[in-house]
């Protein structure tokens, strides 16, 4: 069995660390307690520290604006546009602004980007 290996994290990020076991990034914030009285913690993976701390922050982005990230119709990608044109845009560079586009509209807006975000890969991917 592989060893999971916690490092530092920043204030805010969430939980991030790394499984060597799947050689993938692992990400799990808190998102508060549901309607239902469950807590709402999802995961994501992605294959370096940066995807997954850009994943959680749209997450949480959602959480603020009051999207359900667990409705089965709101997808990664609406997520994604809403954290760039609310919170990224107008408190970074143009240049920073085209990065994060292209990262979030290239390979991972492709591998999920239609994915609902309750449902963006946790386990076993």
């Amino acid at each position: 069995m592989g060893h999971m290996v916690r490092i530092q994290r920043e204030r805010g990020d969430g939980a991030i660390y790394y499984e060597a076991a799947r050689r993938r990034w692992v990400g799990q914030v808190d998102l508060g307690v549901s309607a239902d009285g469950r807590r709402r913690r999802p995961k994501v993976v992605g294959k370096t520290r940066q995807e997954v701390k850009d994943k959680l922050a749209a997450l949480v982005e959602a959480n603020r604006q009051g999207i359900d990230v667990r409705s089965r119709h709101v997808t990664f990608d609406e997520v994604a546009n809403l954290w760039l044109s609310r919170d990224v845009e107008g408190h970074v560079s143009y240049g920073t602004l085209a990065n994060y586009a292209t990262l979030l509209h290239g390979r991972i807006s492709c591998a999920i980007g239609r994915t609902p975000v309750g449902q963006v890969p946790g386990r076993g991917v």
